[in-house]
């Protein structure tokens, strides 16, 4: 879920999954509810999450997948 700092849902902000090297993997954009889903397999490894939507800045995440279900992120804006 992308969210503002203030908690609000940020709609059409568009979640970048990258290689450690920088490879963007996936790319989606969220929907109405600030939801982001990524329904196709990735490969085992480390990952770095970026969202990105004008007038906001996102932290970056690392996830690391390891052929398992990934719990629900929370991508929160700092602006």
């Amino acid at each position: 879920m992308v969210l503002s700092k203030d908690n609000e849902l940020i709609p059409d902000a568009i979640v970048e999954i990258r290689t450690p090297e920088g490879k963007i993997e996936r790319a989606v954009k969220s929907n109405a509810l600030g939801q982001f889903f990524v329904t196709t397999p990735m490969r085992d490894g480390s990952y770095v999450i970026q969202a990105e939507k004008d007038g906001q800045e996102f932290p970056s995440q690392t996830i690391t997948l390891g052929g398992s279900l990934v719990d629900p992120l929370e991508i929160r804006g700092t602006t």
